[in-house]
């Protein structure tokens, strides 16, 4: 998994051997309050790649630019049951 604050993504790796079901899990991005909610049956096959942004697989809700390239961020990826499973510092 990456972000690209220049083209404005977060890039998801499923590196496991199987699908990973990704309904209900969430992307926050903490300096601009981003939140995007995974649809029910989104998921990710073994090996492939998920693009959250402009010209992706997904893009969060109402903002044109969540990742900031001029000041620190966190974005968070938590699970369905909100529990944080990684954390990526811009």
């Amino acid at each position: 998994s990456s972000i690209d604050a220049e083209r404005q993504t977060v890039t998801l790796e499923n590196n496991a051997s199987e699908s990973v079901d990704l309904s209900g899990c969430m992307l926050f991005s903490k300096r601009t309050d981003a939140l995007l909610r995974f649809p029910d049956g989104t998921t990710l096959a073994a090996g492939a790649t998920l693009t959250v942004g402009a010209g992706g697989d997904f893009a969060f809700p109402n903002e044109e630019k969540p990742l900031s390239k001029k000041k620190a961020n966190t974005v968070t990826f938590y699970d369905s049951y909100g529990a944080r499973h990684s954390q990526y510092e811009l």
